[in-house]
């Protein structure tokens, strides 16, 4: 498939920013550790949970949902209570989640020594984060060694990232072989992008032989797991029979379900598909009234495919 007709987004990074590097930033912990083992929640630990709890994080308080980055950016709530849960207790997860505040707020030094306190714990997706600051300052070698570090302790995010990094050689060289073992890692433990990754991966050519068959497949298995892009380059495929017969109503179911979710590309593509579907079926009916006699149905996966330069979309 041609790279200027498919959606080809990196999602480098997962939903954050590539980090910058300050040198091994070292911090003791940001307050002194209190013994809590049998205490009750206080209310600014519940709350700190409650605001600033990441979906990434498999030791989150599962009491509360877990908080996106952007409903982290309003207020200061988050990094007042998890600055005070974190005095209570020293806990990294409340470091972690007093770093996430600090970060989305726009204060990375504060975050910094933040997330550094939690992974001095082995708090793995303090890792992460710590290793998102780094790229973000440009130092690839610790951001790699963090990630590495994650992965390995089994974080979703770790790996998708250090994929991330295996493809397209930051901190260390390309290795196509790395870079399929981590996204599958990801994949694996439900990360969607991860799957949209290895789609591209196979249907590009680039890093390994291109296998439209293989890319389809891992397509599919981001398309259930909601991935826009991978709706929309499984309908280009569908459409251009790559890999698999040409299938006009299976690529406008799916780029009917992207634009459902906000993607202008796929609305475009689904309107121009719906009107030559449209299209052939008043073709058949008129030719059906003016012969008098029952004509095949027409069959919308044995029409050709359109082509961007055709539609002029």
């Amino acid at each position: 498939m041609s790279a200027g007709f498919a959606h080809f987004a990196s999602h480098s990074k997962a939903c954050f920013s590539r980090a910058a590097g300050v040198g091994a930033v070292m911090v003791a912990a940001l307050a002194a550790s209190v013994s809590m083992a049998h205490a009750a929640p206080s209310a600014s630990q519940d709350d700190c949970d409650r605001l600033a709890g990441s979906r990434y994080d498999i030791n989150r308080n599962i009491a509360f949902k877990p908080v996106e980055e952007a409903a982290l950016k309003s207020g200061e709530d988050a990094v007042n209570a998890c600055r005070v849960a974190f005095s209570e207790t020293g806990s990294p997860r409340f470091s972690f989640q007093l770093g996430r505040a600090l970060d989305n707020r726009g204060d990375v030094a504060d975050a910094m020594k933040a997330y550094a306190a939690a992974a001095e714990d082995n708090y793995t997706i303090a890792k992460v984060h710590l290793g998102f600051l780094y790229g973000r300052m440009g130092d690839a070698d610790q951001e790699f060694a963090l990630f590495n570090q994650a992965a390995n302790d089994g974080n979703a995010l770790g790996a998708y990232n250090l994929a991330v990094l295996y493809r397209d050689g930051i901190g260390t060289q390309v290795d196509a072989a790395q870079a399929i073992r981590w996204f599958e890692d990801a994949s694996a433990k439900d990360y969607g992008p991860a799957a949209y990754n290895l789609g591209v991966i196979y249907d590009e050519g680039n890093l390994v032989p291109e296998d439209n068959a293989r890319a389809i497949e891992w397509y599919k298995i981001a398309v259930a797991k909601g991935q826009v892009d991978a709706m929309v380059n499984l309908a280009l495929m569908y459409e251009g029979g790559e890999g698999t017969q040409s299938n006009l109503m299976a690529a406008a179911d799916l780029y009917r379900s992207a634009a459902e979710k906000g993607d202008q590309y796929a609305a475009q593509k689904f309107e121009t598909i719906g009107a030559m579907i449209a299209a052939l079926k008043e073709q058949q009916q008129q030719m059906q009234a003016s012969s008098g006699a029952d004509m095949p149905a027409i069959d919308p996966e044995a029409v050709g495919s359109i082509s961007k330069d055709d539609t002029g979309i």
